[in-house]
């Protein structure tokens, strides 16, 4: 009697937890001031050069490609507005939720933590790689737990960390855990497989980056990839002005 008590108050407790979510996505939309007017704009003029053939990187937060190739992949589609520059963001927090939630027993505990959060909140529909970024270390952390399954985790794992590293330069903060996680599984001879696999992708990933010349070619190639969307969707699609503030940008 008193496990079907405590499996009755957790299926609520629970269904709260789904309505405070659903809740705060509503409030977010609601609440939604558009622009911070400062990062956010540089990284779509980046999407913007991208799109149009013109992309040239000369400053640190021009090599942020996992922020804005996604947000000209939105803007391709829909136009150059505050939603199709923000969609990338939103997409990734509103993932981030369901990958806890699903992720274990406590996983709606986590998620009710995560949103609770000012600065999530805040920074939830802006055009920084914050909330990007913790996506895709979740991920990261994620696949360390489930290193025993070998070569699928551990491409996922490199996948997110690329990933995260194109999104902003600071994950390799993470390197220092990830070192010392390893230390501990060759003492222990465990995982070995799993820390083959990732070391041989990692390593063929960093020098796909700083090889130079494949660096711009790879570079190019996204380039021809948007301007054959640009030709495809067409100009009116690809740059209509969806609000005055692009109207002054472009």
């Amino acid at each position: 009697m008193k496990s079907l008590d405590a499996s009755a108050s957790l299926w609520l407790e629970k269904r709260g937890a789904a309505f405070a979510l659903l809740l705060w996505f509503v409030l977010l939309w609601l609440f939604f001031d558009g622009f911070y007017f400062y990062d956010d704009i540089y990284y779509v003029r980046k999407a913007v050069e991208l799109l149009q053939g013109k992309l040239h990187l000369h400053y640190l937060m021009d090599h942020r490609v996992g922020l804005y190739v996604p947000v000209a992949f939105f803007i391709a589609l829909g136009g150059i507005h505050e939603w199709t520059a923000l969609a990338y963001p939103v997409i990734c927090v509103l993932l981030l939720c369901v990958l806890l939630w699903r992720y274990d027993s406590w996983g709606w505990v986590a998620v009710l933590f995560l949103i609770t959060d000012y600065y999530v909140f805040y920074f939830a529909a802006k055009l920084y790689p914050d909330t990007v970024l913790m996506l895709w270390v979740s991920v990261v952390c994620m696949a360390l737990e489930r290193r025993s399954g070998g070569s699928k985790p551990a491409l996922t794992m490199v996948g997110a960390l690329f990933i995260a590293f194109l999104t902003k330069e600071t994950v390799i903060w993470l390197l220092p855990a990830l070192l010392w996680i390893l230390a501990q599984d060759l003492l222990r001879r465990q995982h070995l497989l799993f820390w083959r696999y990732a070391c041989l992708l990692g390593g063929v990933l960093l020098a796909l980056y700083f090889g130079g010349s494949m660096g711009r070619a790879a570079v190019g190639c996204l380039s021809v990839v948007f301007l054959w969307g640009k030709l495809s969707l067409g100009d009116a699609l690809l740059f209509r002005r969806g609000s005055t503030l692009f109207g002054r940008l472009l």
